[in-house]
């Protein structure tokens, strides 16, 4: 666990306490696997990092609760959402924040080349 729930709270976090567990579950799982771990065993989290899972609770609750529909249709039962970037990316570019935090001297998003 990388944000705590008053910590959430305190950062304007509006979800309960069942969903932040489960959503902060799931951003803790995209920032170790494009951190490769680096983070674990950590004593003292980084603030960036915090603010990056808090974000990431964000667009995964996002994503999970809401479409955009841009049309709809009735009779032929037609619904077109709107174009948004997907997922995957919207992570990314939110971990991307990462690339200055460095942990024992090692960049946490360092890929090894």
């Amino acid at each position: 666990m990388y944000l705590k729930y008053m910590e959430y709270l305190r950062m304007g976090g509006t979800l309960d306490k069942a969903a932040f567990t489960m959503y902060e579950a799931q951003a803790a799982d995209h920032v170790d696997y494009h951190s490769f771990n680096r983070l674990h065993g950590v004593k003292k989290v980084p603030e960036k990092v915090k603010r990056c899972v808090f974000r990431l609770i964000g667009l995964l609750y996002d994503d999970d609760n809401a479409a955009e529909i841009k049309s709809q249709s009735r009779d032929g039962v037609s619904v077109a959402l709107a174009d948004t970037k997907p997922l995957d990316q919207q992570i990314i570019d939110v971990i991307i924040m990462l690339s200055r935090v460095d942990i024992d001297g090692v960049p946490l998003l360092y890929r090894g080349v």
